[in-house]
C-alpha cells in the first residue's frame, strides 16, 4: 500500500535543574536533576566547575566552593559506544543565607521545638535548655550552624544593663542564676550572636527578645 510520513530530527539534549532553586549555594551538597530524553540514567555522566559533582541513585549533589565564580555543568551520554556532550549549564554560586537564632524545647507531647522570642516562654522550659541554637529550617534549605558565642543582657531595677557572655553555644551558670531570678513578664536579650555554617562562613545574627512567662 502507497503512504506518505513525515518526522522531525533534532539534536541530542539534556536538561539540568537544581532541585532547590536556580542558584547554587556553596560549601553544602545541593540536589541537582540530570536527564537526558531517550538515555539510561547509567548512560549519562556529568563534570562541575568550581566544585564537586557526585552521583547518588538517579539524582545528583553538587557542592560549589567559591562564592560569586559560576559552576558550570557539563553532561554527556554514551551513545552507541561514543562519549557525545549534550549540555552544559551556568549556575550563579552565592553565600548561605544567615541563620535564624532559637532556643530548642520540648513541648508538651515530648516534640521538640523551636523558641525564636518575641512572645512569652515559659520559665521551666528556659531552665531546662541547654543552650542557644541556629538553623535555616526554611523548609527549602534545612541547614544547621554552629553557635560559637553569644551574649545575654538582663537588666536591674535601675535599668542598668547587666551583660553575661557564653563562649559557645551552652548557657554558662550565671546566666542561667540570672534566668531563675526574672519573674513573670521580665524580658531579656540575647545579642552578639555567632554562628558558623557548613561553608566555614562565621556570621553576626540579629538578636532575639526572650519574654519570661
Amino acid at each position: 500500500h502507497d503512504f506518505s510520513s513525515s518526522y522531525t530530527v533534532i539534536e541530542p539534549m539534556a536538561t539540568v535543574s537544581a532541585t532547590l532553586m536556580n542558584v547554587l549555594y556553596a560549601g553544602i551538597d545541593n540536589p541537582i536533576s540530570i536527564s537526558v530524553p531517550g538515555v539510561a540514567m547509567q548512560d549519562i555522566s556529568a563534570t562541575m566547575s568550581n566544585g564537586s559533582l557526585t552521583r547518588q541513585g538517579d539524582h545528583w549533589l553538587a557542592r560549589p566552593t567559591t562564592v560569586g565564580q559560576d559552576a558550570e555543568i557539563n553532561v554527556s551520554a554514551n551513545m552507541d559506544g561514543h562519549q557525545v556532550t549534550m549540555a552544559s549549564t551556568k549556575f550563579r554560586v552565592r553565600k548561605l543565607p544567615d541563620p535564624t537564632p532559637y532556643i530548642s524545647f520540648k513541648d508538651a507531647s515530648g516534640n521538640t521545638d523551636h523558641y525564636r522570642g518575641g512572645k512569652p516562654f515559659a520559665k521551666a522550659l528556659l531552665l531546662n535548655s541547654p543552650g542557644l541554637e541556629a538553623a535555616i529550617d526554611d523548609g527549602l534549605l534545612d541547614t544547621p550552624f554552629t553557635v560559637e558565642s553569644f551574649e545575654t543582657v538582663f537588666f536591674d531595677s535601675s535599668g542598668n544593663a547587666m551583660p553575661e557572655v557564653s563562649n559557645g553555644n551552652q548557657f554558662s551558670p550565671r546566666q542561667k542564676t540570672q534566668f531563675q531570678r526574672l519573674g513573670r513578664g521580665k524580658r531579656f536579650y540575647i545579642s552578639r550572636i555567632r554562628a558558623k555554617g557548613p561553608d566555614g562562613i562565621t556570621r553576626d545574627l540579629s538578636p532575639m527578645e526572650v519574654i519570661v512567662q
